[in-house]
């Protein structure tokens, strides 16, 4: 059971990306060396971006509805 959970959040969407890359790595080490901390990398490429326009009247999105949950 891991008493810290880090999130891991990449800023680029691109499927190649050298900072996922990094991540993905940091991730490895984290768990070889790291007792008890954890780093999950949320994807959240079919995260809506927010858009003021959208605020009176919110597209549904069944994706938005799996970020809530977890």
């Amino acid at each position: 059971m891991s008493i810290f959970k880090i999130a891991g959040i990449c800023g680029s969407l691109r499927k190649d990306s050298f900072n996922k890359k990094l991540l993905i790595r940091a991730q490895q080490l984290c768990f070889e060396h790291i007792n008890g901390a954890t780093i999950e990398i949320i994807d959240w490429s079919q995260l809506p971006i927010y858009n003021q326009d959208h605020e009176s009247d919110p597209p549904q999105s069944n994706i938005i509805s799996v970020f809530q949950v977890h």
